[in-house]
């Protein structure tokens, strides 16, 4: 209840380290990440999630605790930097997904809660990019970075990928402004 009486809305991002993709809350599959990239926000606290020359997926992972029957929102501002799609994927209990198109600012396709995959431009080629999902006990939160739109897995050149920053996922249908967390949730 807020000041005036009412009835608000509680917000949390249930990630760990939110921003810190170094850290080993998040788990790098096929890909490398070079910190201090310029940021949506004018800052420097941007990440180059970039593809290996492996043939396979190229992402990062983090695991967290869900709730069971709930939906969730996962959120993560994108840019291209080579590879124009980006996937966000619920990983572990339904496979949920939506693909972004980072060159033109399109929701290439999605698999989550219908119509809840948004991608909105935050200027200079940054987009926040979002879908709500069924969540589940135990869930997973993949940011792939991709070559085409609907190939997860392919051969890569070792210098394509995005660039990412401010990754959060919430209760709830809609992102909702980015909470930074570091060692617990906020």
């Amino acid at each position: 209840i807020d000041r005036a009486g009412l009835i608000v809305k509680g917000r949390e991002n249930v990630l760990l380290q939110s921003n810190n993709f170094s850290n080993a809350s998040w788990v790098l599959n096929g890909a490398t990440l070079t910190s201090g990239q310029s940021g949506y926000d004018g800052s420097s606290n941007a990440w180059s999630l970039t593809s290996t020359t492996l043939n396979g997926s190229h992402r990062i992972i983090q695991t967290f605790t869900g709730v069971s029957n709930s939906i969730v929102t996962y959120s993560v501002f994108a840019k291209s930097n080579g590879y124009n799609f980006l996937r966000i994927i619920e990983n572990a209990s339904t496979g949920d997904f939506a693909t972004f198109n980072l060159s033109n600012g399109s929701v290439a396709n999605n698999t989550g809660i219908a119509n809840t995959a948004i991608i909105a431009s935050v200027g200079n080629g940054w987009y926040r990019c979002s879908v709500s999902v069924d969540g589940g006990n135990v869930t997973r939160f993949d940011i792939y970075t991709m070559e085409t739109v609907g190939a997860t897995s392919f051969l890569g050149d070792g210098v394509s990928g995005a660039y990412i920053q401010d990754a959060q996922v919430e209760l709830g249908l809609a992102a909702s402004p980015y909470i930074p967390t570091t060692t617990t949730t906020a």
